[in-house]
């Protein structure tokens, strides 16, 4: 099951973040401590104005995608980008269909949104453990590539 989070959904989403957290590639992000009242308004504002879906296969939680439309620096009265801030499914659940059903629903919301001109369009962000996701299929192109120094 895939749905828009609510707070219900809350409490399992923080607990798979610290998991996506402990997965990244920069050490700074390893075992985070949270303010659980500052996530919850993080995660408020994001259903009110972004994306923020939660899976749940067999009862377990199973992942989420999290996008938040952002507004051009220069150019603040074009309609924002929705951009993807984080996309996990737990390491019991990457051999389903999970991930790709959250893509696909984020592909639906972003379509949609486009359509109504709430968004200039939408991002991807393949971090370096990503699977090999061949984005161009829908529509993506490459922009940029960030590095990160210590």
């Amino acid at each position: 099951m895939i749905k828009q989070a609510d707070i219900k959904d809350f409490k399992n989403i923080k607990k798979m973040f610290i998991n996506f957290a402990n997965s990244a590639p920069v050490d700074y992000l390893h075992n985070p401590k949270y303010d659980d009242d500052y996530i919850d308004q993080i995660f408020y504002g994001i259903v009110k104005k972004g994306v923020l879906l939660y899976a749940e296969q067999q009862g377990k939680p199973a992942g989420f995608f999290i996008a938040v439309p952002t507004p051009d620096l220069w150019l603040p009265h074009v309609p924002p980008v929705l951009r993807e801030a984080a996309w996990w499914v737990e390491p019991e659940f990457r051999d389903g269909t999970i991930g790709g059903k959250l893509f696909m629903k984020y592909q639906q919301i972003a379509k949609d949104w486009k359509d109504k001109g709430l968004i200039t369009g939408h991002t991807m962000t393949l971090m370096e453990q990503s699977p090999d996701i061949k984005l161009d299929k829908y529509g993506y192109k490459p922009i940029e590539t960030i590095y990160y120094a210590e």
